[in-house]
């Protein structure tokens, strides 16, 4: 901490920030930032470039394979919806069904890319479900366009933080959350993750 602090002479005092996070976060574990939950408190700075100015707090979400795969199981028609409510309350039953949401400090330019592949997102399987409403049946084409449409919105949800933030959160075996692809010099500025199960 004090390197860092020899290095920045002009930064913030990092003091108080590690006081704060030997109680509740966050820490650093190797090239992963370590939360208890998503809305930890975190120092103000870019998680991908370390910048601090023109960055505000953004809700990334990573979701598993799973819950990727229901959410596009909703846009069938007719089964669908039912079928997709079905399996969400077995899973969530069971435990298996996992989403992580986190705020995440990140420059404008980063916002404004994922924010554009977000709204891109929305619209795909809208799309596929007026191509299959509209001709599925009559023409074989717009339903291989539907299904096209489909694959890209899963891989936009599945990979968009990874593709368009560099970040990828996740949930630890120990009950922590985990952010890969943050910068170097702002897990430095963390204490080191204690170990152990929370």
């Amino acid at each position: 901490m004090a390197g860092y602090q020899e290095q920045n002479p002009y930064a913030s005092p990092q003091a108080a920030i590690e006081n704060e996070s030997s109680q509740a976060g966050p820490w650093r574990d190797g090239k992963e930032l370590v939360l208890l939950t998503g809305r930890s408190p975190t120092p103000r700075a870019c998680w991908v470039t370390d910048r601090t100015r023109h960055c505000r707090k953004w809700a990334i979400s990573s979701i598993s394979d799973i819950l990727a795969g229901l959410l596009v199981l909703v846009f069938v028609p007719g089964v669908g919806l039912p079928l997709a409510g079905i399996i969400t309350v077995v899973l969530l039953v069971n435990g298996r069904l996992r989403s992580s949401t986190i705020d995440a400090w990140i420059a404008w330019p980063r916002c404004l890319a994922y924010l554009v592949a977000v709204l891109t997102a929305s619209l795909l399987p809208v799309a596929a479900l007026f191509l299959t409403i509209s001709g599925f049946a009559t023409n074989p084409w717009l339903g291989i366009a539907a299904i096209t449409l489909l694959l890209a919105y899963y891989l936009v949800i599945r990979f968009g933080d990874r593709v368009f933030l560099g970040l990828y959160a996740c949930q630890g075996k120990d009950g922590t959350l985990r952010v890969r692809g943050v910068h170097p010099d702002y897990l430095n500025r963390l204490p080191p993750w204690p170990g152990g199960e929370v």
